[in-house]
């Protein structure tokens, strides 16, 4: 274990450089069960910052044993120093770098080609910008068992601290392809003979209307303007959610969870 005492220290500023999105190369997770999420789904910190305070703690002691074991670097600092590479508010006593995983594209097409063991659907979000939201599109995309997410070009970073939090440790788990352009996704779709349905509020079939047995990628838009027209023009369908007449939208997450799990309960019934 090695002590820093310096603001100024250079791995104080490359953990503080990841946490801000400047190098996309790693992620910045925070917290002791961040941690312990990202190390048992098979992930290798590459560097642990602990506080001095928290280094008896029983959880943190296990979390330094384990990432010693896998070579990690871990670094002593003080509540001070925690505070200037944390994303939040209080930290709890712990920040981990890793590296950023490679495209989640292959294990989608793996997982694809399972369809029994996976809702057959992908999930392909188009310009999303609210990390939170899809930190928590990603926790419910992995509940109902969908085979990955894609974002487009435009969207904002699957990885970030944000998303990484409001995905409760899904994102370690989920196959994830990044900011793709939308043609190579429209390919890509083709290719593996996936219907192409959008989710639009003005649409006439309802998600209830829809055979989601059939190998889906479900797009959403952006939380503030949906789907752009351009990529309207190349759904094989749209689908709303019925809504009662006083309600004009649902939260993105929302939306997209309800209609996941729709397709998960359809998908059971077919299993069954």
């Amino acid at each position: 274990m090695i002590e820093i005492t310096s603001r100024e220290n250079q791995h104080i500023k490359m953990a503080r450089m990841v946490r801000d999105g400047r190098d996309p190369g790693f992620v910045h997770v925070e917290g002791v069960r961040l941690a312990e999420e990202m190390i048992n789904s098979g992930w290798a910190i590459s560097s642990i910052f602990v506080d001095s305070d928290a280094i008896g703690h029983d959880r943190i002691k296990s979390l330094i044993a384990k990432t010693e074991f896998g070579n990690a670097d871990v670094y002593q600092i003080s509540a001070t120093l925690l505070g200037l590479i944390a994303d939040t508010q209080s930290p709890q006593g712990i920040v981990a770098i890793a590296a950023r995983p490679n495209s989640g594209k292959a294990e989608i097409d793996q997982r694809m080609s399972s369809p029994r063991e996976y809702t057959p659907m992908v999930l392909m979000l188009e310009e999303a910008n609210n990390p939170s939201n899809i930190g928590a599109i990603i926790r419910s995309a992995e509940a109902a068992g969908i085979a990955g997410l894609i974002t487009t070009t435009g969207s904002a970073d699957a990885f970030s601290a944000k998303s990484i939090r409001a995905s409760m440790g899904s994102c370690f788990r989920l196959p994830i392809w990044e900011r793709v352009t939308i043609d190579r996704i429209l390919g890509w779709a083709e290719l593996t003979g996936l219907s192409v349905c959008g989710l639009a509020g003005n649409a006439t079939k309802s998600i209830y209307d829809v055979d989601w047995k059939t190998p889906t990628l479900l797009v959403a838009g952006s939380e503030a303007h949906g789907i752009t027209a351009e990529l309207r023009e190349k759904l094989n369908r749209s689908v709303q959610i019925p809504m009662a007449n006083s309600v004009e939208s649902l939260n993105l997450a929302a939306a997209c969870a309800i209609t996941m799990f729709e397709a998960r309960r359809q998908s059971i019934v077919l299993r069954n």
